[in-house]
């Protein structure tokens, strides 16, 4: 759901790294520099297909350049490989992920290794494969940098509610808003009250079979809102998708 603003500037990006691949396109191949910069042109017209939601278009344009990076380019391999995980994710392409991260990338950068944790923990989140997520989750969580701790106790969180733990889950997630009081994290937030309403209405009902249709639809009406108020990319973060997905289908 890109506005025509979204859409507009998307395009203009998109449209300027064309340019720039087509005036390197007939004399790259001679060139060490040129082809170095058609590979990063790339990587970055990958990286604004995944900003705005077209998943399948980045992971084509990614994958095009994999071997290259591999081989050619290690100084780029970071960069690239946190970009076309994070992307897989997105994708919901878990498995993939999941075996990357074991056999084909590390890195010892430490932003990028919780980077690389966090979509780790998406993949075993949405994947709800709870003995993964209690092996990881035990690594010290708050330690990473800000914002990953919040991201990282978000998914914590997570792990207690799909192992019917309410109390831990709400007493995490709440000290989690508390966190985000800061101006800097001011769309978090409203993700992380988001997570609040569930698993608040998920205790309210533990006893019952199934959530009552009216803690349901406070659900349903909440994750509304928070679309019609907020801008596509906070829409598009892999913690908030997870939690609509929730709702959608395995509450409704």
């Amino acid at each position: 759901s890109l506005t025509d603003a979204d859409e507009k500037n998307l395009n203009t990006q998109i449209e300027s790294l064309d340019a720039a691949l087509k005036n390197i396109e007939p004399v790259y191949k001679n060139n060490k520099l040129l082809q170095e910069n058609r590979v990063v042109a790339l990587m970055a017209k990958g990286r604004e297909f995944s900003a705005n939601g077209y998943f399948r278009e980045a992971d084509a344009v990614l994958k095009s350049i994999k071997q290259d990076i591999d081989h050619l380019y290690h100084h780029h391999r970071t960069i690239f490989y946190v970009n076309y995980i994070t992307n897989l994710v997105k994708s919901k392409l878990y498995k993939d992920v999941i075996y990357i991260l074991d056999h084909e990338f590390s890195t010892d950068n430490i932003l990028y290794k919780n980077m690389l944790l966090q979509n780790r923990l998406l993949c075993y989140m949405y994947l709800r494969d709870t003995k993964n997520l209690a092996n990881y989750i035990s690594y010290d969580l708050d330690a990473a940098p800000f914002p990953q701790n919040h991201v990282l106790k978000l998914i914590k969180s997570v792990y207690f509610y799909l192992t019917q733990d309410y109390d831990t889950a709400l007493s995490i997630i709440t000290s989690v808003i508390q966190m985000v009081a800061t101006d800097k994290m001011s769309h978090h937030k409203p993700i992380s009250i988001l997570y609040k309403k569930l698993y608040t209405a998920k205790q309210k009902n533990a006893l019952l079979k199934k959530m009552s249709s009216k803690d349901i639809k406070l659900l349903q009406n909440a994750i509304n809102e928070f679309e019609e108020t907020t801008p596509i990319e906070f829409k598009l973060v892999s913690v908030y998708l997870w939690l609509k997905q929730e709702i959608e289908q395995n509450l409704a």
